[in-house]
């Protein structure tokens, strides 16, 4: 019975030896192209294990102490190697020359303690320490398979957890193998099946882990290329909206800066609605941010302006006056032609388009170029309209002297219901002061 149970361990253990080797080449392959390093680490720790297999196995026959302590040198390296591999798992940078070397350094100072405690108290008590070690390891490999599965949510971590959990219990019970008993058959039997069934785990767990990071990364790439393809978009909106000013710049009389104070206005009055609960649903942040792009685009159909018109140095006759006031539809039809290429662009052209159509329409019903009255004239452009009116009259123009903030604040004060939306001039109220400091920032 001796002779037979002995025979049969050495056939487990050789079994054993040259099957983690092969699970170890078969890892190498299988995840050649695994960045991480974690399959190589599991893969040198399968090569590690199958040698100390095969070790234990030689020691057998002859019950050398030599194989053994190469043995106990090959399996504490092969531990090594799995908590790596799961530390890498788990996102720690571990180089694999490091890993080699921390590897193959705890199993010789593993193997000269052994060997010392041996000297001092003996085999029989250094095979309690060999026994408390391989619970220590198994233990801190269930604890980093358990985080495994918490990181990735994947069940298969939880198997090759619960293998560790029970070698823990067959080490309390297994004995060197040359004990020659059906009960240590049974342990080495059970630690060696579950040994190969976490190899099973490990290769799906490797598996889906990369399958995950492949994933993350096209994300990540498509991320990147969606960026990317934002940033052009708004880029080609900028040089879009650079192209229509300057069109509107060139043929307008007014200077540059009153384009950027008007815009600053139109912003500042449409924040003080909002803030006072008015137009909310509309005045979001991005309307807003759409008023301010558009605003400078408002006098875009002056390009269909004679010269001799738009040029006059002095007051307008009533013929002339009525060509002026067909600035408001050229406006319309030029930023409706202009037919934008992405989203973006219509949202701030279709806002360009009412507030130049509109922007001189009073909320009497008394303006041009469609004489609309009330809420019938688009919420743009009535803003547009103070916004406008009240940087005309604190300007020079060739035909009257620049106004007073106070003589201007009065006048639009005087419109409020007839010219301009008593909410509007209610606004303009209270951002008075922010109006004059815009008109002084941004002086001609």
């Amino acid at each position: 019975m001796e002779l037979s149970v002995s025979n049969l361990v050495f056939t487990l253990l050789i079994f054993f030896g040259v099957f983690s080797a092969s699970v170890s080449i078969l890892l190498l392959f299988a995840f050649k192209n695994n960045e991480k390093y974690s399959a190589d680490a599991f893969a040198l720790g399968c090569l590690l294990a199958g040698l100390a297999g095969l070790s234990t196995a030689i020691r057998l026959p002859h019950y050398a102490d030599t194989p053994y302590r190469v043995g106990l040198f090959f399996t504490t390296s092969s531990w090594v190697c799995f908590i790596y591999s799961y530390q890498i798992l788990l996102g720690n940078k571990i180089s694999f020359k490091r890993l080699v070397t921390r590897s193959l350094l705890f199993g010789t100072v593993y193997v000269i303690l052994v060997k010392v405690l041996f000297d001092q108290i003996g085999f029989a008590k250094v095979q309690y320490l060999v026994g408390f070690c391989g619970i220590v390891f198994n233990f801190i490999l269930a604890f980093l398979s358990f985080k495994t599965y918490q990181k990735y949510q994947l069940s298969v971590a939880l198997p090759i957890c619960a293998t560790h959990l029970v070698s823990i219990v067959l080490y309390f019970f297994v004995q060197p193998p040359e004990v020659n008993t059906v009960s240590n058959l049974i342990c080495y039997g059970a630690i060696i099946g579950l040994i190969l069934l976490r190899y099973v785990g490990m290769f799906s767990l490797l598996a889906s882990v990369e399958s995950i990071a492949k994933g993350e990364l096209m994300v990540e790439n498509h991320l990147i290329r969606a960026e990317l393809a934002s940033n052009k978009l708004k880029q080609s909106e900028e040089q879009f909206l650079v192209t229509l000013n300057a069109l509107a710049s060139a043929r307008d009389n007014e200077t540059g800066n009153h384009i950027v104070r008007t815009q600053n206005y139109v912003k500042i009055i449409a924040v003080r609605l909002k803030e006072n609960g008015h137009y909310t649903d509309y005045l979001t942040d991005d309307c807003i941010d759409l008023l301010f792009k558009a605003a400078p685009l408002h006098d875009i159909g002056k390009v269909g302006i004679p010269d001799s018109i738009l040029l006059k140095g002095g007051p307008l006759n009533p013929e002339e006056w009525e060509i002026m006031k067909t600035h408001a539809l050229i406006g319309e039809s030029v930023l409706g032609a202009a037919n934008p290429e992405n989203a973006s662009e219509s949202k701030v052209i279709a806002k360009a388009i009412k507030i130049a159509g509109g922007h001189h329409e009073k909320w009497d019903g008394t303006g041009y170029p469609r004489g609309l009255a009330g809420e019938a004239i688009p919420l743009e452009a009535r803003i547009m309209a103070l916004a406008d009116v009240y940087d005309a009259l604190i300007s020079d123009r060739p035909y009257k002297k620049a106004w007073s903030h106070e003589e201007a604040y009065q006048y639009i004060l005087s419109k409020r219901r007839t010219q301009f939306e008593p909410l509007i001039v209610d606004a303009f109220i209270v951002e008075a002061e922010a109006f004059q400091r815009v008109a002084q920032q941004y002086m001609d």
